[in-house]
């Protein structure tokens, strides 16, 4: 394991699934905890943050509301989408 200098001699899981002790070569104890379903909440929460967001700015550029997705791109640190929303707010006015 990585977090021993060494060998690992002993592991003990907890009674409540909550995670599991290791006892190194380094005489050292480490704890680890199970953050698998933890990180894919979180990852799941980003990808909707994600899509969410980029559909208000499609949304926002089909309806020709400029302004706002202008706003939106400069937020969403879009430097191409920006561009495209400048050259066609400052040409077709």
């Amino acid at each position: 394991m990585e977090a021993h200098q060494g060998r690992v001699w002993a592991i003990a899981v907890c009674s409540d699934d909550a995670g599991f002790y290791t006892g190194g070569e380094d005489a050292t104890i480490c704890f680890f905890k199970d953050t698998t379903d933890i990180n894919a909440e979180e990852n799941a929460a980003n990808v909707e943050e994600f899509v969410k967001t980029h559909q208000e700015l499609e949304n926002l550029l089909r309806g020709k509301q400029y302004v706002r997705a202008l706003r939106l791109a400069v937020k969403l640190d879009k430097p191409q989408q920006t561009f495209e929303i400048l050259q066609e707010f400052l040409l077709f006015p």
